[in-house]
């Protein structure tokens, strides 16, 4: 309906009615016509503000005589977050059969790559270019566009998809992002919760060749920062994953640190996961060095959630020897000298745990050990509940010894 007072003869062209099958979106066998437009430099005339905004019939631009504006598309996804336009970029390279028909459309998304490659919808698109059918030519023509901003976009919360994605593809394009990767602070990095899933992925790579020399330049930046790195809620899990990934000769640096550090990590939120992981797939040597060390920390690590879990996992892991090795610490005299550890810890309630764990464990020549530890201490552990416990385990294990 005209507006009061206008005449609709004289209103602009966007507004008058258009024939079904002559609208701006529909299929056209000729290029639009845009008088009086600037040209911009680049493969478009400047794009009408208003053209960001119309309709457009996905569905007749999908049919094999239509020529869509890629260049339009890609100007919706960068500006408004147009998700339809996003998919479908995607569904014509999926459907493109040749390098040639890809063309406009890789085209469209390199001009305004790395804004693709940091939105939400248009980051999907960039990872299309990077998978087949594309060519390792066209692959190549996205990677560039990554030169110089790897760092940004890793840490960025879309852009570290494309960028975990051109880990994916040939060799120089993998060796292009490690390198930008490795040019920053890895501390920040290897923190960042975007950036942390490519280096991930980068401890998960496997090369033709001879692995080129990465963790070294990585151990020497990160010396004596990997207990640090390891009590970060992100930095953990970077951790844990080079434990499993890399070989021992490019993990040793960071073992030792934890290992030199585990009374700390394993008090930490973080780093106790650290830590279990060690005892749980580390080396023969590296699991006998970490229960070695934390037994030293005992009355320090059983009263402290963290803590009690990191012993558990050392007996539970460690085996026969473990056990010994914490059953002889229990039967030492505590920090105050005046009685057993084992009597100080049954008082509390996780050191209870602790001992009610360990005892099925024991041989009885140990049993016998930590028994006599504590038959001079009955009256005292019977004043407290846990203690209670105690005392009537140590009692129903003797009276199954002396049935046997």
């Amino acid at each position: 309906m005209p507006v009061t007072g206008t005449n609709p003869q004289v209103l602009p062209g966007w507004n008058v009615p258009h024939a079904v099958g002559a609208g701006m979106w529909n299929a056209q066998t000729q290029p639009l016509v845009r008088p009086n437009v600037p040209f911009t430099g680049r493969d478009d005339r400047k794009i009408p503000e208003s053209a960001l905004h119309e309709p457009i019939n996905f569905l007749r631009l999908l049919q094999p005589t239509a020529q869509p504006p890629y260049a339009l598309f890609v100007t919706r996804i960068v500006k408004n977050s147009d998700q339809q336009a996003s998919i479908f970029l995607q569904q014509k390279l999926k459907a493109a059969t040749s390098e040639e028909t890809r063309k406009p459309i890789v085209d469209a998304i390199v001009e305004q790559g790395v804004d693709m490659m940091m939105n939400r919808f248009g980051n999907w698109a960039v990872q299309r270019c990077l998978e087949a059918p594309c060519t390792p030519r066209e692959r190549k023509r996205v990677a560039d566009v990554m030169r110089g901003r790897v760092i940004e976009l890793a840490t960025n919360c879309y852009g570290t998809h494309v960028v975990q994605k051109a880990l994916d593809c040939a060799e120089t394009i993998r060796m292009m992002v490690v390198s930008e990767m490795l040019q920053g602070d890895l501390a920040t990095t290897l923190m960042n919760k975007h950036a942390s899933h490519v280096w991930t992925k980068v401890m998960e790579l496997s090369w033709s060749d001879s692995a080129p020399p990465i963790f070294d330049y990585v151990n020497k930046a990160m010396q004596g920062r990997w207990a640090d790195l390891a009590r970060h809620e992100t930095g953990s899990l970077i951790v844990q994953h080079a434990f499993e990934n890399l070989d021992d000769s490019d993990k040793a640096d960071c073992v030792r640190e934890v290992l030199d550090g585990i009374d700390v990590l394993a008090l930490d939120q973080w780093g106790s996961w650290v830590v279990q992981h060690l005892l749980e797939n580390g080396t023969e040597n590296d699991r006998a060095q970490a229960v070695s060390a934390l037994v030293q920390h005992i009355p320090t690590l059983v009263v402290d959630p963290q803590g009690i879990k990191v012993i558990e996992k050392a007996i539970k892991s460690g085996g026969p020897s473990a056990v010994e090795i914490v059953a002889r610490r229990l039967s030492e005299p505590a920090k105050s000298g005046r009685r057993p550890m084992i009597v100080d810890l049954a008082l509390g309630a996780m050191g209870s745990q602790l001992i009610s764990m360990i005892l099925p464990m024991l041989n009885k020549a140990m049993w016998t050990v930590l028994h006599d530890s504590v038959k001079g201490h009955i009256v005292t552990l019977k004043g407290s509940k846990s203690g209670s416990r105690i005392v009537w385990l140590f009692e129903r294990t003797k009276a199954q010894h002396n049935t046997n």
